[in-house]
């Protein structure tokens, strides 16, 4: 488990510094095979001695326990608005979420609307900064309950040199829930197929803002940890709602030590 988080911590700095241009899919491909070759003579070197178990300190379980029961309760209490800012605000809850930004008429509305569910599905193109790689992406978002939901993304790129599909599939789980500021935690498996065929996990965190009507905004970092390699990932998201429907540009990443892919979208997307 601590060399997971190490490796987690250690990929989510790759992304900052950036470098400074897009690989074309072959050196990507080339890149990614060269770094798998060296990461696997150098995993021949590494320490195993690892393995002994550390006793539980009762204390730390008591933190645990209180952290989770607090985390429950929190999430638990949260409601959705049909979509984001039908009123003032995008959630509504119970004492921690304020939902007197709308008259008197309108909060009994949205209480008659509320639930405890909430999905989203975008879709647009992509391209990268030297217009030599093209593609399109599709991603559905959102929560079956207050507490988690589904997180698919699937990305297409092309240029002359062949074409890569990125797929990533699982759940998000909420951190906290407020009207304005959102975190999820999320955990994925993840697949590249065409030029590279890689199985592996994606992980990390996501942050939303609705600072201020109509726009939205998205960070979300992690790692793509596959058997030789370790991706740095992040997505930046910029929205602007209309109603349930919303038009959206991104910023796209993956960078290895050697390694990067780098896109730019744009796209619309329906919240209900």
């Amino acid at each position: 488990m601590k060399k997971l988080l190490i490796i987690f911590a250690y990929s989510l700095l790759l992304a900052t510094p950036l470098a400074l241009y897009s690989d074309d899919l072959e050196d990507f491909k080339n890149k990614v095979e060269q770094e798998e070759e060296k990461n696997n003579e150098n995993s021949e070197d590494r320490d195993n001695s690892g393995n002994s178990k550390e006793k539980e300190h009762p204390f730390l379980r008591f933190l645990w326990d209180i952290t989770f029961y607090l985390w429950f309760i929190h999430n638990d209490s949260v409601y959705y608005a049909p979509y984001p800012y039908e009123l003032s605000s995008y959630r509504e809850g119970t004492s921690f979420i304020a939902i007197d930004n709308g008259t008197e008429e309108e909060v009994k509305a949205l209480n008659k609307t509320r639930k405890n569910y909430h999905f989203a599905i975008y879709g647009g193109g992509t391209f990268n900064e030297a217009f030599s790689t093209f593609g399109a992406m599709t991603r559905i978002t959102g929560k079956f309950v207050n507490h988690m939901g589904p997180e698919i993304e699937y990305r297409f790129m092309a240029d002359d040199s062949g074409y890569l599909h990125f797929l990533t599939t699982g759940i998000n789980l909420a951190f906290f829930q407020t009207d304005y500021l959102a975190m999820d935690f999320y955990l994925e498996g993840a697949f590249f197929m065409g030029i590279l065929q890689r199985t592996g996990i994606s992980l990390g965190s996501a942050i939303y803002t609705y600072p201020v009507k109509p726009l939205s905004f998205e960070i979300r970092g992690g790692a793509v940890l596959f058997p030789s390699i370790t991706f740095g990932e992040l997505n930046i998201k910029a929205g602007l709602h209309m109603d349930r429907y919303e038009i959206f540009a991104d910023f796209h990443t993956l960078q290895s030590q050697t390694s990067a892919l780098y896109s730019f979208g744009f796209g619309v997307g329906v919240h209900f």
